[in-house]
């Protein structure tokens, strides 16, 4: 860059500038895109658990991006000094700013999928760990947690009561 500058070529000092610029806002996009993805997983994962949604979820993701921005910022600052060398051709700093934070973000997004797919399997399995107990109060523990899930799962929607229910069962998973 400090080339076009020296030898006064204006044109391709535009494109130099604007193809970088190019690459610094599609990098941004990327992060407020990547961080509506997670608000998305975050909001359907907690309704999914029944959560009841508030103001303080929102204004995290607001938060969130802000401070991806100031990442952001800096690495752009970085590519500006950087473009003062000849073998520094791209926004390197930016690039991979922002690709921590779309991996950052994928994490969790992954991580509030998991989230809203739980609950429902895991009855089968304390079940079954409960039949497999060796001790009473082994037992009474697990039969307290799947207690527990039972209220979680119905508030969800998940647990409902039978109407046409056989005699040895008054609840089924729907």
């Amino acid at each position: 860059m400090v080339d076009l500058i020296l030898n006064g070529d204006r044109e391709a000092l535009t494109v130099a500038l604007l193809s970088r610029l190019g690459i610094v806002f599609v990098s941004w996009i990327m992060i407020i895109a990547v961080c509506l993805v997670d608000f998305w997983a975050g909001v359907s994962a907690a309704k999914a658990e029944g959560t009841k949604l508030n103001s303080h979820g929102f204004r995290k993701t607001i938060v969130k991006i802000g401070d991806y921005f100031k990442v952001a910022l800096v690495g752009m600052m970085i590519d500006i000094v950087g473009g003062f060398f000849s073998w520094y051709d791209l926004p390197y700093a930016t690039i991979l700013f922002s690709v921590a934070s779309i991996i950052i973000e994928g994490k969790s997004v992954f991580e509030n999928v998991k989230r809203k797919r739980t609950g429902v399997e895991k009855v089968g399995e304390l079940a079954k760990a409960i039949m497999e107990c060796d001790n009473l109060e082994e037992a009474l523990r697990l039969v307290t947690k799947l207690s527990d899930l039972k209220a979680v799962l119905a508030k969800m929607g998940k647990w409902k009561a039978q109407e046409d229910k056989p005699a040895d069962s008054d609840l089924y998973i729907g």
